[in-house]
C-alpha cells in the first residue's frame, strides 16, 4: 500500500505540470500557425520553405543514415520549383543534427579522428584560400555568393564524411544518390508526356535537351555519369533475382537519361568512365569491356532516338558553342594574374576587361554581355583563385579518388567484395564527374563533394572490418 502511496505521490505535481504545459503548447501552436501565416502572405516561397522545415524536422528523431539520404536524393531535383527550399530547410536541419552530435561526442570524449586527415587538410586550406581571396576580388558581391556556394560544398564533404560509420548507411546514401538520379530522369520525362506544352516544360528540358530537375543538361550529364558506375555496383552487390533485375531497369533509365541531356561534356566524361572501367578492373576485364560496349550501344540508342541528338553529339563544334572563347579569356586572365587570380567569383567581373586583346574572337557576347563562367571548373579555379587555389583544388580532387582506390583495395583483401565493389564504382563515378568539370565551371558541386566524402567513409568503415572468420559489429 505504502508502495501505491509513494507512486501517487511521486506522480502527484503531474496535474499542474498539465495544466501549464497545455496552455504553453497551444500558445506555441497558435504562433507558429501565425508565423506561417505571415510568411505565406510576405511570399508564397517563405511560407512553403517554413512547411518544408516543419515536415522535414522529424528526421531529426531517426538514425542520422535517414536524413543524409533524403538530402542525397533531393540533390538532384533542387532546382525544380519550390524544392531547391525543401532542401536548404532540410540541409539545414541535418547540419544542426551533426553539429549537435560532434558535441555531445566531444563532451563525452568518444570522438573518432577524421579518416583520410591530408584530405581534410587540403578541404580546410583550399576554403581558407577562397575566402582570402575576397581581399583582392575586385566586386564583393559576387565573391560572398561564390563563396557561399565553396563553403556549402565543404559542410557537405564534412558532414558525410564522418556521419558515415557503417556499411549499411553508406549503401543506403549511394541508393539514394542513384533514387536522385533515376529521379531526375523520370521528372523531365513524365512532364514532357504528361505537359509538352506546360509551364514546367522549361524547368525540364532547354532546347529540346533534358535537364530534368538538375538546373541544366549538362549538369545532370554529369550526375548520371556518376550514377551509373555506382548503379552497376549495386547491381553486382544484389542480394537476389529481384534487386537486380530493378538495378537493370534503373540503368537503362540512367543510360537513357544520358543519352537524352545529348551534352557532349557528358559523353566525353562516359567514354573516360569506360577507361578506367576497363583498366582498373584486373582479372575482370573481359566482362567490363562487354558492359562498357552495352552502356555504349544504349547510350547510341538514345541518342539516335533524340531529335537532333545524335547530329548535335557527332557534328563537329571547333568552338563549342563558345566555349572556346571563354577558354581563351581565361587563359588571359591566368596570363595576368599567375598567382593570386581574380578573386572567387570576379571571373564574369573582370572577363570584359580581357577582350580587347589580340586574338579573334566569335561569341565577345558570351563575355562582355551575358557574362557567362569559363564552362572548365579547372580554369575557373585557376582563373580566380591562381595557382594555389587550383593546386588545392586538384589536390582535394586526387586524395578523394586516392581514398576511394585505397578503400577499394582493403575491401577486397580483407574478404568484402560487395562493399569493394562500391568503392570501385566510387572511384569510377569520381573520374566520371571529374571528367564533367572539363566542361562546366560547378567545381562546388554538392554532388561531386558528397562522393569525396564517401572515399574517407569508405577507408573509416574498412579499419573497422573485424576480419575473416568474425562477425561483424
Amino acid at each position: 500500500m505504502s508502495d501505491v502511496g509513494n507512486a501517487a505521490r511521486a506522480w502527484s505535481p503531474a496535474p499542474q505540470a498539465e495544466r501549464l504545459l497545455t496552455p504553453a503548447i497551444v500558445g506555441a501552436g497558435a504562433a507558429l500557425a501565425l508565423l506561417l501565416t505571415a510568411a505565406t502572405a510576405l511570399d508564397v516561397r517563405l511560407g512553403v520553405a517554413a512547411v518544408a522545415a516543419l515536415a522535414c524536422a522529424g528526421l531529426l528523431t531517426v538514425e542520422p543514415w535517414v536524413g543524409l539520404a533524403a538530402l542525397t536524393g533531393i540533390l538532384f531535383v533542387e532546382r525544380l520549383p519550390f524544392v531547391g527550399l525543401l532542401a536548404t530547410a532540410l540541409a539545414l536541419l541535418v547540419a544542426a543534427r551533426w553539429w549537435v552530435e560532434r558535441r555531445q561526442a566531444a563532451a563525452a570524449a568518444t570522438a573518432v579522428p577524421a579518416p583520410a586527415p591530408a584530405l581534410f587538410v587540403a578541404v580546410v586550406a583550399f576554403v581558407l584560400w577562397t575566402t582570402l581571396s575576397l581581399t583582392w576580388a575586385r566586386r564583393s558581391t559576387p565573391a560572398l555568393d561564390q563563396l557561399g556556394l565553396w563553403l556549402t560544398a565543404a559542410a557537405v564533404f564534412a558532414v558525410f564524411a564522418t556521419s558515415l560509420r557503417d556499411a549499411r548507411s553508406l549503401i543506403m546514401v549511394v541508393r539514394a544518390f542513384v533514387a536522385g538520379a533515376v529521379l531526375s530522369v523520370l521528372v523531365g520525362a513524365a512532364v514532357a508526356v504528361v505537359t509538352p506544352g506546360g509551364p514546367l516544360v522549361e524547368h525540364t528540358f532547354f532546347e529540346g535537351r533534358l535537364q530534368g530537375g538538375s538546373g541544366d543538361p549538362n549538369f545532370l550529364a554529369a550526375g548520371l555519369v556518376a550514377a551509373i558506375p555506382l548503379a552497376a555496383a549495386l547491381r553486382s552487390a544484389a542480394r537476389g533475382p529481384t534487386e537486380r533485375g530493378l538495378m537493370v531497369v534503373v540503368l537503362l533509365v540512367l543510360v537513357a537519361g544520358l543519352g537524352a541531356t545529348q551534352s557532349r561534356g557528358g559523353i566525353v566524361a562516359a567514354c573516360a568512365v569506360a577507361l578506367a572501367a576497363v583498366v582498373l578492373s584486373r582479372g575482370r576485364r573481359s566482362r567490363a569491356a562487354l558492359s562498357v560496349g552495352a552502356v555504349a550501344a544504349l547510350v547510341v540508342a538514345a541518342l539516335a532516338l533524340a531529335p537532333g541528338g545524335l547530329q548535335r553529339v557527332t557534328t563537329p563544334d571547333p568552338e563549342g558553342d563558345g566555349r572556346a572563347d571563354l577558354w581563351r579569356i581565361a587563359g588571359r586572365m591566368v596570363e595576368a594574374e599567375p598567382v593570386l587570380g581574380v578573386g572567387t567569383g570576379n571571373f564574369r567581373v573582370r572577363s570584359g576587361e580581357f577582350v580587347r586583346e589580340p586574338g579573334s574572337l566569335q561569341f565577345v557576347d558570351l563575355i562582355a554581355e551575358q557574362h557567362k563562367d569559363v564552362h572548365n571548373a579547372y580554369l575557373q579555379a585557376l582563373a580566380e583563385t591562381g595557382l594555389l587555389g587550383f593546386l588545392l583544388f586538384v589536390a582535394v580532387a586526387g586524395l578523394a579518388l586516392g581514398s576511394a582506390r585505397a578503400a577499394e583495395r582493403r575491401l577486397a583483401a580483407r574478404g568484402d567484395p560487395a562493399l569493394a565493389g562500391v568503392a570501385h564504382g566510387l572511384v569510377l563515378a569520381l573520374v566520371g564527374m571529374l571528367t564533367a568539370l572539363f566542361f562546366i565551371s560547378y567545381g562546388h558541386d554538392s554532388r561531386l563533394w558528397l562522393l569525396f566524402a564517401l572515399g574517407p567513409a569508405l577507408l573509416a568503415i574498412s579499419a573497422r572490418w573485424p576480419g575473416p572468420g568474425r562477425p561483424r559489429a
